[in-house]
């Protein structure tokens, strides 16, 4: 997946399949949506990635994420959720950007959903 300029929102439905995927050019104004909490093994709000480099969704899919920088991301920082349709939307973001819960409500996301 590639979002291009500006902020872009990626979306992993962990009820879903997901597979292997991956995400090019994931830029400081970009945040990644799941419909689950992320694992955070120290509470600290940031989701390391394994040795592996990817990020493991709950469902045993795994995400590939790679920076507009051109470099491998390999951890997220938790931003908060948003409650819309009875649906739980947890938002995560490059560590130290400004993107966020805001990025996600501001954008046409759930208008696209219908």
């Amino acid at each position: 997946m590639s979002g291009g300029a500006g902020a872009d929102v990626f979306m992993f439905d962990i009820d879903g399949d997901t597979g292997r995927d991956r995400i090019v050019d994931f830029g400081t104004g970009d945040v990644l949506v799941t419909t689950e909490l992320l694992f955070d093994a120290n509470g600290d709000g940031v989701v390391d990635f394994g040795r592996d480099r990817v990020l493991n969704l709950p469902n045993q899919g795994t995400v590939a994420i790679t920076g507009d920088n051109g470099g491998r991301v390999q951890r997220l920082e938790y931003d908060g959720f948003v409650d819309e349709g009875g649906i739980r939307y947890f938002v995560y973001s490059k560590v130290g950007s400004a993107a966020g819960v805001p990025t996600l409500t501001e954008s046409r996301f759930f208008d696209l959903l219908g």
